[in-house]
């Protein structure tokens, strides 16, 4: 009999073992899980992330406008450097005339350097064209993050959301993909 009683025990705490383990899990239970971010916290790292791409652009575009002022330095010296050549071929045929004469293709090197100065002078324009859109996409995307710190604000003073976190955060999705479109930005929020 106290055989029977030892099997009898363990079969029971056996089932119950199982049971136990068969339950359902926390989320299962209509429970928040501690792994889904919170509204906040979501909106604070996707500000976060929108904040931070403009700071890249605001970089992209200043780096554009430092290469523009290289290579308009660079256009400077190639237009410096062919008035000089022309300027020393000047003084040549003027102190001798009868030696230096004016044959076609002399100031082909100047008018070389002339040309890629020209060049320049257009790459800078784009340069500078490309720099000033992008101050205004990283100008947009200060806007969105700023509006989406203000949703998040609201939401903290209005005391939360749904149940379902994953329903709430895909409309947090939602509503930043329209704010970005009435930026005129294309962005999809993480």
């Amino acid at each position: 009999m106290r055989e029977f009683s030892l099997v009898l025990v363990a079969c029971i705490a056996g089932a119950a073992f199982t049971a136990s383990s068969q339950a359902q899990p926390a989320f299962a239970q209509g429970t928040v899980v501690a792994t889904v971010p919170s509204q906040q916290n979501y909106l604070q790292k996707e500000g976060d992330r929108i904040s931070n791409e403009a700071r890249r652009i605001a970089g992209e575009a200043s780096r554009l406008r430092a290469e523009a002022v290289r290579l308009t330095g660079e256009e400077k010296r190639l237009l410096v450097q062919a008035a000089n050549l022309d300027a020393e071929w000047l003084k040549a045929k003027e102190a001798m005339p009868d030696v230096v004469q004016d044959y076609p293709g002399r100031d082909r090197s100047q008018n070389i350097m002339r040309a890629d100065a020209n060049r320049i002078a257009l790459e800078v324009k784009r340069l500078e064209a490309n720099a000033q859109q992008l101050d205004l996409e990283g100008k947009r995307l200060n806007q969105l993050a700023a509006d989406v710190f203000e949703l998040m604000k609201k939401l903290g003073t209005s005391g939360g959301g749904a149940r379902d976190p994953r329903g709430s955060l895909s409309d947090l999705k939602t509503q930043i993909r329209v704010m970005a479109r009435a930026l005129s930005i294309k962005w999809e929020p993480a």
